[in-house]
């Protein structure tokens, strides 16, 4: 668990954490707030006032954090690799309940890559990355991902290929 026992940052601290990249910032926000729903046996609420500070933290706990851990437990993927995931579906302006629709099937494309390559770690971000690439330059829609996802892994299969292979080919087409 965390240590609060410092109530203020110093200003080097301060100047650090701004230099924090966004994976990070994400990071270190759900780490606190599961340390905090931990720390007080989930009995935890997050006040709503509409501004954009409680709506950003309303929508960690209810999407990345909660849904990261989720999949961490239930997916072969640790809930930091579920939450790649999601940041980089949400970095390319998908919105939340498409992000976390979506996540299933960048997990199943990085998986089968994974085990094409003899990888014991899947690639999530570069299947995320593939698959918003080919979506975002051939006019689909988020609702469209598993079919192609299905494209890139059947394609990969039937020939002598891989799926990476297949995925950069059609970025580029």
């Amino acid at each position: 668990m965390m240590s609060h026992s410092k109530a203020a940052l110093t200003d080097e601290e301060l100047k650090s954490r701004y230099a924090w990249t966004l994976d990070r910032k994400i990071e270190e926000s759900c780490l606190r707030i599961i340390d905090w729903h931990s720390r007080f046996g989930g009995r935890v609420s997050v006040s709503f006032s509409g501004g954009l500070d409680s709506t950003v933290l309303l929508d960690l706990v209810r999407n990345k954090c909660g849904y990261s851990e989720e999949m961490g437990k239930t997916t072969t993927f640790s809930a930091k690799s579920a939450a790649d995931g999601l940041l980089v579906l949400a970095t390319a302006g998908m919105q939340a309940d498409d992000a976390m629709q979506a996540l299933p099937t960048v997990m199943h494309m990085a998986t089968v890559a994974a085990g094409e390559m003899g990888s014991a770690i899947p690639d999530i971000k570069q299947s995320a990355d593939t698959l918003l690439t080919i979506m975002n330059s051939s006019g689909f829609k988020s609702s469209n991902l598993a079919a192609i996802s299905d494209v890139i892994v059947t394609t990969a299969q039937s020939s002598m290929t891989t799926v990476n292979a297949v995925g950069e080919s059609l970025k580029r087409s």
